[in-house]
C-alpha cells in the first residue's frame, strides 16, 4: 500500500495521504462480518482509533477526507462502513470482496451454525431484498479476479452493481465494479492492482 500510495503521488495522481493499517486477530472473519462482530469493530474504529489518529497527525476530518479499503472479508468491512456510517466515512475500496458470505458459509468456516439448515442465501442479497439504502456521496470501487475463489463472485457483484444503479448512483463517478482477467485471491494480485482503487477513491475530480 505505501509503495503504491508513494508511485501515485510522485506521478501527480493523487495527493499525499496517511494510511493507518489497523492490526487484527485470529477472529478477524467474524470481527470484519457486517452480519457479525462489525458493528463492535465499527465503534472501536471511531470512537477510539481515529479519534488518537486525529490527535496526533495532521488530519483532514469528515466524510469526504476519509476512505476505508480492506480485501476479501476486508473488503466486506469497508462496505459496511460507509454504507452504515457515511457520516464518518465518505468512500471504500473493497477489493475481491467476499459477497458470499451467507449463514450456511458463516457455518462452515465460522463454526457459527445457528440452525439445523443455515440458509445459502448470500446475506447481502437478504440486506438488498430487505429495502437496503445507498447513503447520499457515498463512493464505492469494487473488484475481483477471474481465478481462484474470486470467480464464484460475478453474482453478488453483479447484483450489488444492479442494486447501486437502481438507487440512482452513477456507474464510473460514484461506484466501480471491476474484473481483472487472470487475477485470483492473493496479496499479489490484490498488489497489482491498488492503484486503480487508490486512483479513484483519491485523486482529484474535475473543477
Amino acid at each position: 500500500m505505501d509503495q503504491a500510495v508513494v508511485r501515485l503521488v510522485k506521478r501527480g495522481i493523487i495527493p499525499p495521504i496517511i494510511i493507518v493499517g489497523v492490526w487484527s486477530t485470529d477472529a478477524r472473519g467474524t470481527e470484519y462480518s457486517p452480519w457479525h462482530g462489525a458493528p463492535d469493530y465499527a465503534r472501536f474504529l471511531i470512537e477510539e482509533l481515529m479519534p488518537k489518529v486525529d490527535r496526533e497527525f495532521r488530519t483532514r476530518t469528515g466524510p469526504a477526507s476519509t476512505a476505508v479499503m480492506g480485501s476479501s472479508m476486508g473488503g466486506l468491512l469497508s462496505f459496511y462502513l460507509v454504507t452504515h456510517h457515511p457520516e464518518v466515512f465518505g468512500a471504500c475500496g473493497c477489493i475481491s470482496t467476499h459477497f458470499p458470505l451467507s449463514e450456511a458459509v458463516a457455518a462452515d468456516y465460522f463454526r457459527l451454525r445457528s440452525r439445523e439448515t443455515p440458509d445459502t442465501t448470500p446475506y447481502v442479497i437478504g440486506d438488498i431484498r430487505s429495502g437496503l439504502r445507498v447513503p447520499r456521496s457515498a463512493r464505492y470501487w469494487f473488484d475481483y479476479g477471474s481465478l481462484g475463489l474470486d470467480s464464484g463472485y460475478v453474482p453478488t457483484h453483479r447484483a450489488v452493481r444492479t442494486w447501486l444503479l437502481g438507487q440512482g448512483l452513477v456507474e464510473g463517478r460514484d461506484f466501480v465494479v471491476r474484473r481483472y482477467e487472470g487475477a485470483t485471491h492473493t496479496e499479489a494480485s490484490w498488489r497489482a492492482r491498488l492503484g486503480d482503487a487508490l486512483t479513484f477513491l483519491f485523486a482529484p475530480g474535475p473543477p
